[in-house]
Protein backbone atom coordinates (compact mmCIF):
# COMPACT_ATOMS: atom_id res chain seq x y z
CA UNK A 1 0.00 0.00 0.00
CA UNK A 2 1.16 3.52 -0.78
CA UNK A 3 0.76 6.27 1.76
CA UNK A 4 1.95 9.75 2.69
CA UNK A 5 1.27 9.46 6.40
CA UNK A 6 3.73 9.10 9.25
CA UNK A 7 3.58 5.28 9.11
CA UNK A 8 6.26 5.50 6.38
CA UNK A 9 8.97 6.68 8.74
CA UNK A 10 11.88 4.36 8.01
CA UNK A 11 14.09 5.01 5.01
CA UNK A 12 14.67 1.94 2.90
CA UNK A 13 18.36 1.04 2.53
CA UNK A 14 19.53 -1.34 -0.16
CA UNK A 15 22.97 -2.57 -1.17
CA UNK A 16 23.86 0.81 -2.66
CA UNK A 17 22.78 2.78 0.41
CA UNK A 18 19.92 5.22 1.02
CA UNK A 19 17.18 5.11 -1.64
CA UNK A 20 14.99 8.07 -0.72
CA UNK A 21 12.08 5.65 -0.31
CA UNK A 22 10.36 5.04 3.02
CA UNK A 23 8.60 2.09 4.59
CA UNK A 24 7.62 0.70 8.00
CA UNK A 25 8.80 -2.22 10.09
CA UNK A 26 5.25 -2.92 11.28
CA UNK A 27 2.93 -1.95 8.42
CA UNK A 28 2.80 -3.03 4.76
CA UNK A 29 3.26 0.49 3.38
CA UNK A 30 5.65 2.15 0.96
CA UNK A 31 6.50 5.68 -0.13
CA UNK A 32 8.70 6.09 -3.25
CA UNK A 33 11.25 8.88 -3.60
CA UNK A 34 9.92 12.32 -4.49
CA UNK A 35 11.20 12.24 -8.08
CA UNK A 36 8.90 9.37 -9.11
CA UNK A 37 5.82 9.79 -6.91
CA UNK A 38 3.76 11.23 -9.76
CA UNK A 39 5.02 8.52 -12.12
CA UNK A 40 3.84 5.84 -9.69
CA UNK A 41 0.44 7.52 -9.24
CA UNK A 42 -0.18 7.72 -12.99
CA UNK A 43 0.86 4.08 -13.44
CA UNK A 44 -1.71 3.01 -10.85
CA UNK A 45 -4.41 5.23 -12.36
CA UNK A 46 -3.74 3.51 -15.69
CA UNK A 47 -3.98 0.05 -14.08
CA UNK A 48 -7.28 0.97 -12.38
CA UNK A 49 -8.63 2.10 -15.75
CA UNK A 50 -7.30 -0.84 -17.72
CA UNK A 51 -8.45 -3.68 -15.45
CA UNK A 52 -12.23 -3.64 -15.10
CA UNK A 53 -12.93 -7.27 -14.22
CA UNK A 54 -13.68 -8.52 -17.73
CA UNK A 55 -12.49 -11.80 -19.28
CA UNK A 56 -11.36 -13.22 -15.96
CA UNK A 57 -9.17 -10.22 -15.15
CA UNK A 58 -9.27 -8.52 -11.73
CA UNK A 59 -11.39 -5.39 -11.25
CA UNK A 60 -8.64 -3.18 -9.87
CA UNK A 61 -9.83 -0.27 -7.71
CA UNK A 62 -8.11 2.59 -5.91
CA UNK A 63 -9.32 3.02 -2.33
CA UNK A 64 -8.63 5.70 0.26
CA UNK A 65 -7.96 3.57 3.31
CA UNK A 66 -5.46 0.93 4.37
CA UNK A 67 -7.26 -2.45 4.54
CA UNK A 68 -7.40 -4.08 7.97
CA UNK A 69 -5.83 -7.15 6.41
CA UNK A 70 -2.53 -5.82 5.10
CA UNK A 71 -1.94 -9.07 3.21
CA UNK A 72 -5.29 -9.04 1.45
CA UNK A 73 -5.39 -10.54 -2.03
CA UNK A 74 -8.20 -8.18 -3.06
CA UNK A 75 -7.36 -6.18 -6.23
CA UNK A 76 -6.98 -2.80 -4.52
CA UNK A 77 -4.40 -0.03 -4.32
CA UNK A 78 -4.27 2.58 -1.57
CA UNK A 79 -4.38 5.38 -0.83
CA UNK A 80 -6.23 7.45 -3.39
CA UNK A 81 -5.63 10.73 -1.54
CA UNK A 82 -1.88 10.05 -1.52
CA UNK A 83 -1.83 9.25 -5.24
CA UNK A 84 -3.77 12.42 -6.11
CA UNK A 85 -1.32 14.46 -4.04
CA UNK A 86 1.68 12.88 -5.76
CA UNK A 87 0.13 13.42 -9.19
CA UNK A 88 -0.15 17.16 -8.50
CA UNK A 89 3.22 17.59 -6.80
CA UNK A 90 5.29 15.53 -9.28
CA UNK A 91 4.02 16.52 -12.69
CA UNK A 92 4.72 14.76 -16.00
CA UNK A 93 8.29 15.33 -17.18
CA UNK A 94 10.18 14.54 -20.39
CA UNK A 95 11.55 11.27 -19.05
CA UNK A 96 8.02 10.03 -18.39
CA UNK A 97 6.84 11.16 -21.83
CA UNK A 98 9.75 9.39 -23.54
CA UNK A 99 9.08 6.20 -21.58
CA UNK A 100 5.44 6.36 -22.66
CA UNK A 101 6.54 6.60 -26.30
CA UNK A 102 8.92 3.66 -25.94
CA UNK A 103 6.18 1.51 -24.38
CA UNK A 104 3.83 2.53 -27.19
CA UNK A 105 6.40 1.47 -29.80
CA UNK A 106 6.38 -2.07 -28.35
CA UNK A 107 2.83 -2.52 -27.07
CA UNK A 108 0.83 -0.09 -29.23
CA UNK A 109 -0.90 1.33 -26.18
CA UNK A 110 -0.05 4.26 -23.94
CA UNK A 111 -0.89 5.77 -20.56
CA UNK A 112 -3.53 8.48 -21.17
CA UNK A 113 -2.75 10.12 -17.83
CA UNK A 114 0.71 11.00 -19.12
CA UNK A 115 -0.64 12.43 -22.38
CA UNK A 116 -3.53 14.18 -20.59
CA UNK A 117 -2.83 14.66 -16.85
CA UNK A 118 -6.13 16.55 -16.55
CA UNK A 119 -8.00 13.25 -16.97
CA UNK A 120 -7.02 12.33 -13.40
CA UNK A 121 -9.03 15.22 -12.00
CA UNK A 122 -11.91 14.47 -14.38
CA UNK A 123 -12.22 10.96 -12.94
CA UNK A 124 -10.96 11.11 -9.36
CA UNK A 125 -10.65 14.80 -8.53
CA UNK A 126 -12.33 16.12 -5.38
CA UNK A 127 -13.14 12.61 -4.17
CA UNK A 128 -11.92 10.58 -1.25
CA UNK A 129 -12.38 7.09 -2.59
CA UNK A 130 -13.22 5.08 -5.67
CA UNK A 131 -16.41 3.99 -3.90
CA UNK A 132 -17.48 7.64 -3.63
CA UNK A 133 -17.01 8.12 -7.37
CA UNK A 134 -19.22 5.12 -8.10
CA UNK A 135 -21.90 6.10 -5.57
CA UNK A 136 -22.20 9.64 -6.92
CA UNK A 137 -22.26 8.72 -10.61
CA UNK A 138 -24.99 10.46 -12.59
CA UNK A 139 -24.71 8.08 -15.54
CA UNK A 140 -25.36 4.36 -15.83
CA UNK A 141 -23.25 2.91 -18.67
CA UNK A 142 -23.08 -0.73 -19.71
CA UNK A 143 -21.53 -2.95 -20.86
CA UNK A 144 -18.07 -1.62 -20.05
CA UNK A 145 -15.69 -2.63 -21.62
CA UNK A 146 -17.72 -2.78 -24.82
CA UNK A 147 -17.32 -3.94 -28.39
CA UNK A 148 -19.16 -0.87 -29.63
CA UNK A 149 -22.77 -1.05 -28.44
CA UNK A 150 -23.41 0.71 -25.15
CA UNK A 151 -26.49 1.72 -23.21
CA UNK A 152 -26.60 4.94 -21.22
CA UNK A 153 -29.17 6.07 -18.69
CA UNK A 154 -29.14 9.21 -16.55
CA UNK A 155 -29.45 8.63 -12.82
CA UNK A 156 -33.15 9.03 -12.09
CA UNK A 157 -32.35 11.12 -9.00
CA UNK A 158 -30.83 13.80 -11.25
CA UNK A 159 -33.00 16.77 -12.18
CA UNK A 160 -32.97 19.01 -15.23
CA UNK A 161 -33.43 16.78 -18.28
CA UNK A 162 -32.44 16.72 -21.03
CA UNK A 163 -28.65 16.68 -20.70
CA UNK A 164 -25.92 16.91 -23.31
CA UNK A 165 -23.79 13.81 -23.68
CA UNK A 166 -20.26 13.90 -25.12
CA UNK A 167 -17.88 11.01 -25.74
CA UNK A 168 -14.25 12.15 -25.98
CA UNK A 169 -11.15 10.25 -27.07
CA UNK A 170 -7.70 10.43 -25.47
CA UNK A 171 -6.68 13.26 -27.78
CA UNK A 172 -9.55 15.38 -26.46
CA UNK A 173 -11.63 15.16 -29.65
CA UNK A 174 -15.40 14.66 -29.47
CA UNK A 175 -16.37 11.42 -31.22
CA UNK A 176 -20.07 11.46 -30.28
CA UNK A 177 -22.46 14.12 -29.02
CA UNK A 178 -26.21 14.04 -28.37
CA UNK A 179 -28.95 14.96 -25.92
CA UNK A 180 -30.12 12.36 -23.38
CA UNK A 181 -32.83 12.17 -20.75
CA UNK A 182 -33.63 9.72 -17.97
CA UNK A 183 -34.61 6.94 -20.38
CA UNK A 184 -32.26 4.22 -21.58
CA UNK A 185 -30.36 5.28 -24.72
CA UNK A 186 -28.57 2.82 -27.00
CA UNK A 187 -25.50 3.98 -28.92
CA UNK A 188 -23.51 2.07 -31.54
CA UNK A 189 -19.92 3.33 -31.47
CA UNK A 190 -18.42 0.51 -33.53
CA UNK A 191 -18.17 2.61 -36.72
CA UNK A 192 -17.09 5.79 -34.97
CA UNK A 193 -14.23 4.82 -32.67
CA UNK A 194 -11.26 2.47 -32.44
CA UNK A 195 -10.24 0.28 -29.53
CA UNK A 196 -9.04 2.21 -26.51
CA UNK A 197 -10.05 4.46 -23.64
CA UNK A 198 -12.82 7.08 -23.95
CA UNK A 199 -14.46 9.53 -21.57
CA UNK A 200 -18.21 10.10 -21.34
CA UNK A 201 -19.26 13.55 -20.13
CA UNK A 202 -22.70 14.53 -18.90
CA UNK A 203 -23.30 18.28 -19.36
CA UNK A 204 -26.18 20.33 -17.97
CA UNK A 205 -28.11 23.07 -19.77
CA UNK A 206 -25.66 25.68 -18.52
CA UNK A 207 -22.70 23.92 -20.10
CA UNK A 208 -21.24 22.58 -16.85
CA UNK A 209 -19.84 19.03 -16.71
CA UNK A 210 -21.65 17.25 -13.89
CA UNK A 211 -20.27 13.74 -14.39
CA UNK A 212 -17.41 12.08 -16.27
CA UNK A 213 -16.98 8.34 -16.67
CA UNK A 214 -14.59 6.18 -18.63
CA UNK A 215 -15.39 3.42 -21.11
CA UNK A 216 -13.10 0.97 -22.85
CA UNK A 217 -13.62 -0.11 -26.45
CA UNK A 218 -12.17 -3.53 -27.26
Amino acid sequence: MLTTNSSCSEEYIDGDGATGCYTSSTLWVWQPRDEVKGDVARMIFYMATRYEGENGEPDLEVIDYIPADQYTNEPVHAKLSALLKWHVEDTVDNYERIRNEVIYSYQNNRNPFIDHPEYVDMIWGNTTSAETVHAESQLLIYPNPTNGNIYIKANNTTEGYPFRLKIINQAGSIVYESNINDTLTGIDLSRMVCDGLYFVQMIDSGGSVIDTQRIIMQ
